[in-house]
């Protein structure tokens, strides 16, 4: 994989990353982007993302024989984008590792940015930006058209401190579902069916009103053109 240059590593890593979980989400710049930033400068990262091509649940071995890399490398490697929010690792009932890559909009990739090491860092604030809008042109290309659903598994929810919340706006706004309104009392008010728990509202919000709940939960929210 030496031959192969960053640009092209990054661009069918992003699309492996894109095509995981029920609906395959676009190949884009912006999500190019993201993981250009969430893998940096190392670019055998990429080559273990393109190893899942086939797969995304894999062993050890298996990651090993599909990407090239020695079983050493392979743990090395696949731990380093566990910590990213890409991989989630685990040992199955034979009790060997086994590495999933992650969907696109999994939380695991918000906690990276807003709860890790990145926190109140200018590259946290880009991801959270570049995130933010690859959330927005995708609600506005497939879901708020009504093509498709949105359908993920997340282990957030947010919730609201009412007693800290101004009513500002600010999370009504960036909401890519459509989540959180305004009450008539003047406070946010996040619907649990429709949040996607990706965190946006939590990391904008001006007055830290917005926490994440942890708990797993599966998500289906219908495009609004769909509800009745």
């Amino acid at each position: 994989m030496t031959n192969v240059k960053k640009h092209e590593k990054l661009k069918r890593a992003t699309n492996v990353v894109c095509k995981q979980g029920m609906i395959p989400f676009p190949l884009s710049d912006t999500a190019m982007a993201i993981i250009d930033s969430v893998v940096g400068d190392h670019e055998e990262e990429l080559d273990l993302i393109y190893a899942f091509r086939e797969k995304a649940s894999q062993t050890t071995e298996q990651l090993s024989a599909s990407s090239g890399f020695s079983e050493e490398k392979v743990k090395s490697l696949a731990l380093g984008l566990a910590k990213k929010g890409l991989v989630f690792n685990q040992a199955n009932s034979s009790g060997l590792m086994v590495f999933r890559l992650l969907p696109f909009m999994v939380v695991g990739l918000m906690e990276y940015m807003f709860m890790g090491e990145l926190k109140g860092t200018d590259k946290e604030k880009e991801l959270a930006r570049l995130f933010e809008k690859m959330t927005h042109d995708l609600r506005d290309q497939t879901w708020r058209n009504g093509t498709t659903a949105l359908i993920n598994s997340t282990f957030h929810l947010s919730v609201i401190d009412a007693d800290a919340c101004t009513g500002c706006g600010t999370c009504e706004e960036r909401c890519p579902t459509d989540a959180i309104k305004i009450n008539a009392d003047g406070v946010a008010r996040v619907d649990e069916g429709s949040c996607f728990g990706c965190g946006v509202c939590s990391r904008f919000c001006p007055e830290n009103a917005i926490s994440l709940k942890e708990g797993f939960r599966k998500v289906f929210i219908m495009p609004p053109k769909l509800r009745f």
